[in-house]
């Protein structure tokens, strides 16, 4: 594909072999480069920091050259840490043969002076955490007056952690001309209002199925209680490890995800504790730690990284066979996020995951099952499909329980909630049910039985309403003929006596004639 790119872009390209665009380059970079906003949404691991990068470093040669207290040309902002260190590593690689081409990343955790220095002496390019460059805006370091090309990357994870007021304020600074890229493996309706507010008529790209797990991940469900996974997680990785060994090969690179920093560290150091090669890694560590962590785990040196969601978004690491997820995250764009460490740029990769049965009631576990029928359907492989179903219909009934539980202790918003969350996995349930002809009698009896319980836990809610609204009536007469009737004699036994004030003594506080107005 020629795209007309500068000389040293195309050098670099080729020092590091890439031969073929990927899809989302392929479609994404002449779009970037013929000056259009974009918003583009792919598959994680699907290459899209490259498919900003490249335009990007080319539009930058094409501006007038940057002096000392200029502000920059770019910028990108990311949402952590390490997703920003990862797309200016990529910024370095395909400007490694231009002189006088600068990058500076500018995050947290590190020594604020140092960034001062490097955007006041001039940079063609910021890459940054939203907090962290509002920062360097209102101190007077940088200026966003030459910045004339701007992406958001992973805009659905800035926007969950709280960014948006950062991100509006640098998108009201910019100067009126500018080219603007959102990129994301996610597409929420968030995003669409972001992109409509701030995007001018974008070109938008979208490969594969996105929110959806990546093709090249093999999925596997693990149903335990929550004493044993720690259990089960050593004797997997354990089991990996004298495999490995056995046969003459190094340990697979592996990622265990889990919800909380504590957990990380014990995790981290149990597997240590049975002789593996494990490190954790969490927003508790310092940012010197982090790092240290990340480099022992590119280089080989340990091959087990415990982690939370810090490292589910934008960590690009070479080779990561396994992902397994100790605790479920709470969506599925966090799953998809999650298991798409392994499975990249055309590689194969597993990702196991271990649920309990609160998982199936607490989170929305279905999301997480629906890929497995998927891949079934289109025999990505064969398993057991009577269990993956009854896995469902188990499901199903845990699901039905709690809306009809709901409806008979009289609280009706929770039925209602319930009883919608259980038409939407209908709604969903059918089409791919419908994939499996043998189980479809099973399934169309359970959509059946399912509305006849429904139905049953709406006569319920309905009839908790009926006798709430008659006790209110009855008590709203009750209170009536009393005011009609006067004071009526009250017989109080005598240890409740000290709790009745006199009724003719009423003394005057010195906040109440503050109520007569």
């Amino acid at each position: 594909m020629d795209m007309c790119l500068h000389t040293s872009i195309m050098k670099d390209i080729e020092f590091h072999k890439y031969t073929r665009p990927t899809s989302i380059q392929a479609q994404a970079m002449p779009v970037a480069l013929s000056g259009r906003d974009l918003l583009g949404c792919a598959e994680t691991g699907s290459g899209k920091t490259a498919a900003f990068t490249i335009p990007m470093i080319q539009h930058c040669l094409a501006q007038a050259p940057v002096r000392r207290g200029d502000g920059p040309l770019a910028l990108v902002l990311a949402p952590t840490r390490e997703l920003a260190q990862q797309i200016e590593k990529e910024v370095k690689a395909f400007s490694q043969s231009l002189e006088n081409f600068k990058t500076a990343i500018v995050v947290g955790g590190t020594n604020i002076s140092e960034q001062r220095s490097e955007l006041r002496g001039g940079v063609n390019i910021v890459v940054a955490t939203p907090g962290r460059f509002l920062d360097h805006l209102q101190q007077g370091n940088t200026s966003l007056s030459r910045v004339s090309f701007v992406v958001l990357d992973e805009a659905d994870r800035m926007l969950d952690m709280g960014f948006e007021p950062q991100i509006r304020e640098v998108m009201r600074s910019l100067p009126e001309k500018h080219q603007t890229l959102l990129f994301s493996a996610t597409m929420p309706v968030e995003i669409e209002e972001l992109a409509q507010e701030y995007l001018s008529n974008p070109v938008q790209v979208k490969v594969g199925k996105v929110s959806s797990p990546t093709a090249n991940v093999l999925p596997i469900l693990e149903k335990l209680s929550e004493n044993e996974k720690i259990d089960r997680l050593l004797a997997l990785l354990v089991e990996e490890a004298s495999r490995a060994e056995r046969s003459d090969r190094s340990f697979p690179l592996t990622i265990v995800f889990v919800e909380r920093k504590t957990r990380c560290d014990e995790i981290a150091e149990a597997l240590v504790a049975q002789g593996l090669h494990a490190v954790a890694l969490h927003g508790g560590r310092s940012q010197s730690e982090r790092e240290s962590a990340l480099r022992d785990f590119r280089n080989g040196s340990t091959n087990i990284l415990v982690a939370t969601d810090v490292a589910s978004r934008g960590l690009d690491v070479t080779g990561v066979a396994h992902v397994v997820n100790l605790d479920l995250p709470k969506t599925m764009e966090d799953y998809v996020h999650r298991i798409g460490r392994t499975g990249r740029a055309g590689s194969m990769g597993k990702a196991t995951s271990f649920y309990t049965d609160r998982d199936m009631v607490f989170t929305n576990f279905l999301s997480f099952v629906f890929p497995f029928l998927l891949l079934i359907s289109t025999s990505r492989y064969d398993p057991n499909v009577s269990v993956w179903f009854d896995l469902i219909l188990k499901f199903l009934v845990a699901q039905i329980k709690k809306a009809i539980a709901d409806a008979e202790s009289g609280n009706a918003i929770a039925f209602a909630t319930g009883k919608v969350k259980i038409c939407n996995i209908m709604i969903t349930f059918f089409p791919v049910a419908k994939c499996f002809n043998s189980t479809l009698p099973a399934v169309l009896f359970v959509l059946t039985s399912t509305r006849h319980l429904l139905s049953g836990g709406i006569q319920i809610a309905r009839r908790k309403e009926r006798e709430a609204a008659a006790v209110q009536k009855g008590a709203r007469i009750a209170m009536s003929k009393l005011a009609m009737n006067g004071p009526a004699s009250i017989t109080i036994e005598d240890k409740y006596r000290f709790m009745i004030a006199a009724s003719d003594t009423k003394k005057e506080g010195a906040a109440d004639s503050a109520w007569d107005d």
